[in-house]
């Protein structure tokens, strides 16, 4: 009994704690695995707005922004909203499952703040039907201007449930 249970806890512990590394590294992988594909579609949606901009319209006179973002919100159930915004903050187009206000977050003006043409990831948490509040990752990044000035940004807020859902599935498998 003196060497048998020692050797049982040891070994218990060794199992939990490689397990909870498993989980942990399961978890940076997938969402470093959500943050480049949602980083590929701003990309997509920036360089689609950015060709236009470079002919010399203007952020909001881009007739074809609308339907990009709405093509793009309709591929991923998980894809709340999809913005476009003017460089004060201010949205010119939207869509997606979730109403915005007429302006970005200040969260997201923080966030955007000193990054020039990279993109910036924020994590943050919002509200859903009967005050429950889940996690969402926004994905955005800073459109340039003919002259490569700042002339606004497209942003992406995903719903970080199935994220989750499948961690928890894991979880409960390991």
């Amino acid at each position: 009994i003196k060497i048998t249970i020692p050797i049982a806890l040891i070994s218990a512990m060794a199992i939990g704690f490689t397990a909870f590394l498993n989980i942990g590294k399961f978890d940076r992988t997938l969402s470093d695995l959500e943050k480049s594909r949602l980083q590929f579609v701003v990309s997509d949606i920036k360089a689609n707005l950015e060709t236009g901009l470079t002919l010399g319209l203007h952020l909001k006179s881009l007739e074809n922004a609308q339907s990009v973002i709405d093509h793009q919100a309709k591929e991923d159930a998980n894809i709340l909203v999809i913005v476009i915004h003017d460089e004060n903050g201010a949205i010119l187009f939207h869509s997606g499952t979730t109403t915005m206000p007429s302006t970005i977050p200040n969260a997201w003006r923080q966030a955007a703040k000193g990054v020039g043409e990279r993109s910036w990831y924020l994590k943050e948490k919002i509200e859903k039907i009967e005050n429950n509040e889940g996690n969402s990752l926004v994905v955005a990044s800073t459109l340039a201007g003919g002259i490569s000035q700042d002339v606004g940004g497209v942003a992406i807020r995903y719903s970080m449930d199935a994220h989750q859902n499948t961690l928890l599935a894991v979880q409960q498998k390991l």
